[in-house]
């Protein structure tokens, strides 16, 4: 793996953990201190990021396979089972 792909990696997990902060953030609105919190809002949240982490990672994850120019490897462990 070259630090460009880990880059991509780490840019990835930023872009969709700082976009799941954000929609939460809308959606629980936590510096309204006079509305009380709802568990249909809770619920919503929690349904909505899960939806959109699938959807996100699928669809950055691919992108970056597109625009990467590293081959995959067949084996996943190769690499590990080398060390040993």
């Amino acid at each position: 793996m070259s630090f460009t792909h880990l880059g991509g990696h780490l840019i990835i997990s930023y872009i969709v953990a700082l976009l799941m902060f954000a929609l939460n953030f809308f959606i629980l609105k936590p510096v309204e201190t006079h509305r009380k919190l709802k568990l249909q809002n809770v619920f919503l949240a929690i349904v909505l990021t899960v939806v959109s982490v699938y959807i996100l990672n699928d669809l950055l994850f691919t992108l970056q396979d597109m625009i990467d120019s590293e081959p995959r490897r067949e084996d996943g462990d190769a690499e590990m089972n080398s060390i040993y």
